[in-house]
């Protein structure tokens, strides 16, 4: 069974272009992980962990601007 990791790439958007305050932004990406964990559970009947930010499951990126973090 292989780890399950999940990508938010065009962090640079939510930040530059959305200019989104720092509490509308945590949870536009809260809201994203839940769905993508939503569609995991769906898929794996339940048989993958929950992806977060805590255990380095979430990586953060921006291609455009050439950095990443988990």
């Amino acid at each position: 069974k292989l780890a399950i990791m999940l990508l938010i790439n065009k962090m640079d958007r939510l930040i530059l272009e959305l200019k989104l305050p720092p509490q509308d932004a945590f949870f536009k990406i809260r809201q994203v992980i839940e769905e993508a964990n939503t569609v995991i559970a769906a898929a794996s009947g339940g048989d993958y962990p929950r992806l977060t930010p805590d255990d380095g499951s979430v990586v953060f990126a921006s291609s455009h601007l050439g950095w990443s973090f988990s």
